[in-house]
C-alpha cells in the first residue's frame, strides 16, 4: 500500500476510535412525575461502578441529579434537571438553556444527597440547552410545536386525586412503649377511627400513624404496623402529638373538579351532599403551567388544557397552612401565567401542601398528582380520592376502567448527534421493557391523544 494512504488510513482509524471513546453528555429534563422511574432506568443502563449525586433529601424526588459512568462501553455523563413535562418540551424544542449540575459534582457509588443546587452566579455552573426530555404529554398537546421532536412512547403512568391531611387538629399526648412501635394515650374521648396522628415520638420517616381500632384506638405506624390498646403501660414520657380527622368525602367527578378549578373554591357541601357543610370550603391547588401532570389532569377531567384556572398558594408553618392567596402571576422559562393560574413547580412541593392541616382556611385542599408523589402524600396523611367512583389500580389502568393516565415519552431533537441518540435510545428501551410503572406491552387499551377516547388494543 502507498505509505501516504497507509498513514491516512491509520489516522482515520484513530479519529474513529477517539470519537467512540469521547465523553457523551445527556442533559435530561421534563417530567417530575416520572423522575423516580427515570433515575432507576439511568442506573440500570450504566455499567457497574458508576457514581451519582443529587439535590434534596431523597434520590427519587431530587430536582437535579448527575451520573458519571459508561453506557455500552462509552463514557457518559447524564445530568437531570426536572421542571415539568410541558416546560421540558419547551426548553428542548426551543433550545432554552437551563441549569444543570457541573461536571465537578461526582458523588459516590452509593449516591450522595444534599449537594448544592446550581445557580447562574456559580463559576462552575452548567447552563445549557437540554438534549433529551421525558414527556407526560404528546408535543402537539402543548403550545410548543414550532420545532417538531422525535417522540418514543416508552410506558404509561397514572395519576390520582387527593385531599389534604385534614381540617381540625386535636392535641394529644402519645407514649411510646419501651421505645418500640407500640403507643398509648391517656385519653381517647375525642379520637375517632381514621384519624392520622403525627408527632416526634412516632418512629417513622413521615412521623405519621393512624387510628384503626374504634375500641382500643390503636395507633398504627404506617411503615411498621403493630400497636397496643390505650391501657398499655408506658415506659417513656409522653410527647405532644396532633390527631387530625380526614376529609369527609371520598370521590371526585369531572363536573366537581371543573367547577372547583374554574372558581378556586366551592362549598364542601357539593362534595358531601350535606347541607351542614355549606359554610365550609374545598379549595383548588396544584401545579404550574409547565407541568405535564397538570396538562393531563385538565385534558382528562374536561377542565381544558388551555384553560385559565384559580389555584391557591399556601403559606405553611409547623405542618399547618397559616394563610393562602391565589397564585401570583409570573413566568417560568418563558411560560407566562396570570394571577391564580400558577402553581407548584414540582410534585414534591405539592406533597408538602397536601400533608398540611388546613384549619386556617376553613376547609380542604383538593389536588392532582402522579402515583409516585401520591404515595408520599398519602404516607404523610393525605387521602386518596376515587375518580368517578373508581380508585387507581394497575389492572384498572391496563383494562380501561380507570382513565386518569397518560403515555410517557422519551423525546429529542431530530438533529441529535449519533452518540447522544444512542444513549437516549438505550434509556428508552430500558424504560419500555423494565422501568415503566405500567409496561406498554401490558396495556389492553390505548388512546390517540392526551385525555382522548380509550379504545381496546385487541
Amino acid at each position: 500500500m502507498n505509505p501516504a494512504r497507509l498513514f491516512f488510513a491509520g489516522l482515520a482509524f484513530l479519529v474513529i476510535s477517539t470519537a467512540a471513546q469521547a465523553q457523551t453528555y445527556i442533559r435530561l429534563t421534563g417530567s417530575t412525575a416520572f423522575r423516580a422511574n427515570t433515575h432507576s432506568a439511568i442506573r440500570n443502563i450504566m455499567a457497574s461502578g458508576h457514581t451519582f449525586a443529587y439535590t434534596g433529601s431523597t434520590f427519587s424526588s431530587a430536582n437535579q441529579s448527575i451520573f458519571h459512568g459508561t453506557v455500552g462501553g462509552n463514557p457518559v455523563i447524564i445530568k437531570c434537571s426536572w421542571s415539568g413535562s410541558v416546560d421540558g418540551t419547551n426548553t428542548l424544542s426551543n433550545s432554552v438553556p437551563i441549569a444543570f449540575q457541573p461536571d465537578s459534582v461526582v458523588g459516590t457509588i452509593a449516591g450522595q444527597g444534599s449537594i448544592a443546587t446550581v445557580t447562574t452566579s456559580t463559576s462552575d455552573t452548567d447552563v445549557s440547552a437540554p438534549n433529551v426530555s421525558m414527556e407526560d404529554t404528546f408535543q402537539n398537546s402543548t403550545p410548543f410545536n414550532t420545532n417538531p421532536l422525535t417522540e418514543t412512547k416508552v410506558g404509561v403512568i397514572g395519576f390520582k386525586w387527593v385531599v389534604n391531611r385534614g381540617f381540625g387538629q386535636l392535641a394529644i399526648t402519645v407514649n411510646t412503649i419501651g421505645g418500640s412501635n407500640i403507643y398509648s394515650t391517656a385519653s381517647t374521648a375525642a379520637l375517632t377511627v381514621g384519624m392520622t396522628v403525627t408527632g416526634p415520638n412516632i418512629p417513622t420517616a413521615s412521623k405519621i400513624g393512624s387510628i384503626i381500632d374504634g375500641t382500643q384506638f390503636t395507633l398504627v405506624d404506617s411503615n411498621v404496623g403493630v400497636t397496643s390498646n390505650k391501657n398499655a403501660a408506658s415506659t417513656t414520657s409522653g410527647n405532644a402529638c396532633v390527631a387530625v380527622a380526614p376529609a369527609p368525602f371520598d370521590n371526585v367527578s369531572p363536573q366537581l373538579v371543573q367547577a372547583l378549578f374554574a372558581n378556586g373554591r366551592v362549598p364542601l357541601a357539593l362534595f358531601t351532599g350535606n347541607a351542614a357543610d355549606e359554610t365550609l370550603d374545598v379549595w383548588a391547588t396544584g401545579r404550574d403551567p409547565g407541568s405535564g401532570t397538570r396538562l393531563i389532569t385538565f385534558a382528562e377531567s374536561g377542565i381544558g388544557v388551555n384553560s385559565t384556572v384559580v389555584q391557591y398558594q399556601p403559606t405553611i408553618s409547623g405542618g399547618a397552612v397559616t394563610s393562602h392567596i391565589p397564585w401570583p402571576a409570573g413566568n417560568f422559562n418563558g411560560i407566562f401565567y396570570t394571577t391564580g393560574n400558577g402553581g407548584q413547580t414540582s410534585g414534591g412541593n405539592l406533597v408538602t401542601s397536601m400533608t398540611a392541616t388546613t384549619s386556617s382556611i376553613n376547609g380542604y385542599y383538593v389536588s392532582y398528582m402522579s402515583t409516585n408523589d401520591a404515595v408520599t402524600a398519602i404516607n404523610g396523611g393525605a387521602k386518596e380520592l376515587s375518580y368517578n367512583g373508581a380508585y387507581y389500580t394497575l389492572d384498572r389502568v391496563r383494562n380501561g376502567q380507570y382513565p386518569f393516565w397518560c403515555y410517557q415519552h422519551v423525546a429529542y431533537r431530530t438533529s441529535i448527534p449519533a452518540p447522544e441518540k444512542a444513549v437516549a435510545d438505550t434509556l428508552a428501551n430500558q424504560i419500555l421493557t423494565v422501568d415503566s410503572p405500567v409496561l406498554l406491552s401490558s396495556m389492553r387499551v390505548g388512546r390517540a391523544s392526551d385525555g382522548g377516547l380509550i379504545t381496546p388494543n385487541y
